[in-house]
């Protein structure tokens, strides 16, 4: 009985080990940028299996493509958090730069992937002026929930580009703002 309990334990772990996300999986559904990072996962502990070699010289491109092609379309669009969907590609596409550089297989196969550095802090100060604005036209409001939203966003400036502005002011500013106060008197007792 303890012998077939195990084995079905292992079995179980063997299952979810090899169905828990394969870079073939997430390349088959379009997802290049899993696609990506896993197939360097999978490369640090089995460099020479040439399925997920292909997996990374396929996956890669198309991951920096679609980046960039989203950036590009944040940039021409109107949203208005355009600049945090740009942090986010670039963000991405440094991490994915960052994994092959760790990884000497994927290093070997793509030797000099792209990095948007520069970009990227440009793409930061922007998000925190973006976030800044947000959060001063939240505040006009001057209601507690959007003085929560303002609060919020105050934040996220402050974590694009900490010390923008007077940002920490106005992270003080929205949270008090933002709090419900409630004021506690003893009851008024008459005399006898």
């Amino acid at each position: 009985m303890k012998v077939l309990k195990r084995s079905l334990i292992i079995f179980v772990a063997a299952v979810a080990l090899t169905s828990c996300g394969s870079s073939s999986k997430s390349l088959n559904k379009g997802d290049y940028y899993s696609a990506t990072i896993r197939a360097v996962s999978e490369l640090r502990s089995k460099p020479d299996k040439v399925e997920v070699q292909q997996n990374l010289l396929t996956a890669y491109p198309l991951a920096v493509e679609a980046a960039q092609r989203e950036i590009s379309i944040a940039q021409m669009g109107n949203n208005p958090a355009k600049y945090e969907l740009i942090v986010t590609q670039y963000e991405r596409l440094n991490k994915m730069a960052s994994e092959i550089y760790a990884c000497l297989k994927a290093t070997q196969l793509i030797p000099s992937p792209q990095q948007f550095h520069t970009e990227l802090a440009e793409a930061k100060k922007s998000a925190a002026e973006e976030s800044y604005a947000l959060g001063e036209t939240a505040m006009q409001q001057g209601t507690i929930e959007q003085s929560r939203v303002a609060y919020r966003y105050f934040l996220k400036a402050d974590k694009y580009y900490p010390g923008y502005r007077d940002v920490s002011n106005k992270i003080n500013e929205a949270l008090y703002a933002a709090t419900l106060r409630v004021i506690v008197e003893a009851p008024v007792t008459p005399l006898q």
